[in-house]
């Protein structure tokens, strides 16, 4: 039997057994997941832990202050 890939949370896009979630800077922080194998009979699930760090984000600029 093929196997059955889910994953409890709708963040990421199924691309066939590939999870994808593409992140934005405002996604950081800790998200608990719970990934689940099946086989259409019997099924397994694993909780997961993904942490997004706050990296990279552009410069804004906001302006001169006059004195």
């Amino acid at each position: 039997d093929g196997l059955i890939y889910t994953i409890d949370t709708d963040m990421f896009q199924q691309e066939g057994n590939v999870f994808v979630w593409e992140t934005t800077y405002d996604d950081s922080g800790s998200y608990d997941v719970t990934l689940t194998v099946s086989d259409g009979d019997l099924s397994i699930s694993q909780l997961i832990n993904i942490n997004v760090e706050n990296v990279h984000r552009a410069p804004v600029f906001l302006g001169l202050e006059q004195k």
